[in-house]
C-alpha cells in the first residue's frame, strides 16, 4: 500500500488498452505520459491546502515505508486512507496527516503530532484483530538515544492511542501466536550500559505491558535483531550484542502465557559466537526448514606452525527448538570475498585451510581434511579469477565453476579425498553460495 499505487494502476490500464488495439493514437500522443487520475489531483489537492499552513514533507528516515505519502486501510471498510508526514517549526513539529475519501475528495480527518526531530519508522500492522490497520510510529527525539514509539487506532474518524513508550530499537511480530501482532522493544541506558526488553500486546481491549526483562549482555554494543521461528507455531525475538568478553551473545526472547521469558545463547545453549576480523554471523536459517538456527564459531586447526597466525574458523549451526540445542550444519565464510560454503556432513568442522599457490593471479584457498591436528588428504581449492579471460581460466587444468558476482568468477578443483568424502562437482556448486547483504528493514 503506497502512495502511487492509483498512478501505477492507471499507467497499467493505458498500456493494456494501447497493446489490444482499444485505442487509436498518433506517434506524439502515444510518446505523452497519461494524465493522472482525478482521484490522484483530488488528494494532491488537500495535501497541498495543508502544506500552506507551513507544513513540508518528512519522511520517516527508516524502515519499509519511507514514503512521504503512503496508502493503508486504517477503517477496515477496503478504502485506503492516506497517511502524509510533514515537519514544522514551533512545538511538537512533525505531524502525520490522515486524509480520507469523502465521496467528492479528500479530507483531512486527524493527525499525530509529536515532538521530535524525525520520524523514525513507521508500520501498519494488526494489533486489536477488529477490521483496519493500527499505525506504530516511532520519533526521533534530537540527538537522543532513547526514541519515541506509539500505536494509533482510527475509530469513527478520530485517533486513539493505544500505547505510548521510549524505545532504542522495536520489532512487529506475533509472538503469543494469536494472529495479532505484537510491539516488542528494547530500552537501553548507555550511562549505565543497562538494557531491558519488554512487549505491548493487546489483551482484554487494551494494550498491555510485559515486565521488562533484562538483556544478558552489555546494550551499548547492541549488534543485530533479527525475529522467526523456534518450532513450528511458536515464535521469537534474537537479539544479538557483544559481551565485555567480545562475544556475541545471542537473547533468545518468547512470550509465554503472557510472560516475556529470555535464554542466553552462551549460559543456557553453551554456544559461543565471536567476531571473526570484524565480522560476526547471527542468527539465520541456513538449512532452509523454516526454524532458526544459532551460530557456534570454532576456530580450526592451522596448516602448520609457520602459518598459526593466519587463523580460520567454522561456524556450527544448531536449532534450540525444545530448550537445547541440536547440531544441523558446519559452514565456512569468507565475509570479504562475500561467500560461504555449507560444508559435506562426513567433514563437519574437522578441516583445515590454508592459503595455496598463486595461479594466473588468482591465490588458491586450500581444504584439508584434519588428521589429529594435522592436515591430511586435499578435499578441494577455491579460486576467484577477475578480468577479460577470468570465464577461461575457471575452466581450466581440471577447474569448473562455481557462480560470478561482481565481474569476477568463482571456481574450484576437487582434492583426492573428495570422492571418499562425497563431493562432486554438483555438489560443491550446491555447498558454494553468496552472503546475501539483508536489506530487510526489521534488522539492524
Amino acid at each position: 500500500m503506497r502512495y502511487g499505487k492509483i498512478l501505477l494502476t492507471a499507467m497499467a490500464l493505458f498500456l493494456s488498452l494501447c497493446l489490444s488495439g482499444c485505442l487509436t493514437l498518433s506517434v506524439d500522443e502515444m510518446y505523452t505520459l497519461p494524465r493522472q487520475s482525478d482521484e490522484y489531483n483530488e488528494l494532491q489537492s488537500a495535501i497541498n491546502e495543508t502544506l500552506k499552513e507551513g507544513l513540508q514533507y518528512a519522511s520517516p528516515v527508516s524502515g519499509a515505508n519511507q514514503q512521504p505519502i503512503q496508502l493503508a486501510d486504517l477503517t477496515g471498510d477496503g478504502l485506503d486512507e492516506a497517511i502524509v508526514f510533514t515537519k514544522a517549526d514551533g512545538v511538537k513539529p512533525l505531524r502525520a496527516q490522515i486524509f480520507a475519501r469523502d465521496g467528492e475528495g479528500y479530507t483531512r480527518l486527524c493527525s499525530i503530532d509529536g515532538d521530535g526531530s524525525a520520524f523514525d519508522r513507521v508500520e501498519y500492522v494488526q494489533l486489536d484483530g477488529e477490521p483496519g490497520l493500527e499505525i506504530v510510529l516511532g520519533r526521533r527525539i534530537g540527538n537522543q538515544v532513547l526514541q519515541s514509539v506509539g500505536a494509533y487506532a482510527l475509530l469513527d474518524g478520530q485517533l486513539t492511542e493505544l500505547m505510548s513508550a521510549n524505545y532504542t530499537e522495536f520489532r512487529i511480530t506475533d509472538l503469543d501466536g494469536d494472529d495479532a501482532r505484537d510491539l516488542f522493544l528494547i530500552r537501553f541506558d548507555a550511562e549505565n550500559t543497562t538494557a531491558v526488553a519488554e512487549v505491548y500486546r493487546f489483551f482484554n481491549g487494551a494494550m498491555e505491558r510485559s515486565t521488562e526483562v533484562p538483556l544478558s549482555a552489555d546494550a551499548s554494543a547492541l549488534r543485530h535483531i533479527t525475529t522467526g521461528n523456534l518450532q513450528e507455531g511458536r515464535r521469537a525475538v534474537f537479539v544479538a550484542s557483544t559481551s565485555a568478553e567480545e562475544l556475541v551473545v545471542t537473547d533468545v526472547f518468547t512470550l509465554d502465557d503472557g510472560k516475556l521469558n529470555v535464554r542466553r545463547s552462551d549460559l543456557d545453549y553453551g554456544l559461543f559466537n565471536c567476531p571473526v576480523r570484524g565480522y560476526s554471523v547471527y542468527a539465520n536459517d541456513l538449512d532452509g526448514d523454516g526454524l532458526l538456527e544459532l551460530p557456534n564459531v570454532v576456530l580450526l586447526n592451522p596448516y602448520s606452525e609457520e602459518a598459526a597466525d593466519d587463523k580460520f574458523y567454522a561456524i556450527e549451526w544448531h536449532s534450540v527448538a525444545g530448550g537445547s540445542p541440536k547440531y544441523k550444519l558446519t559452514t565456512y565464510h569468507n565475509h570479504s570475498s562475500g561467500w560461504y560454503l555449507t560444508m559435506p556432513k562426513k567433514l563437519g568442522s574437522r578441516f583445515i585451510v590454508r592459503r595455496g599457490d598463486t595461479v594466473a593471479g588468482a591465490r588458491g584457498l586450500e581444504f584439508y581434511t584434519d588428521r589429529a591436528g594435522r592436515p591430511g588428504e586435499s578435499v578441494f581449492t577455491l579460486y576467484a579469477f577477475s578480468g577479460d579471460n577470468r570465464g577461461t581460466l575457471a575452466a581450466q587444468d581440471g577447474r569448473f565453476a562455481l557462480g560470478a558476482k561482481n565481474e569476477v568468477t568463482y571456481c574450484a578443483m576437487l582434492g583426492d579425498a573428495a570422492e571418499r568424502l562425497g563431493v562432486t562437482q554438483e555438489e560443491l556448486s550446491t555447498m558454494f553460495r553468496f552472503i546475501r547483504v539483508n536489506w530487510d528493514p526489521g534488522e539492524t
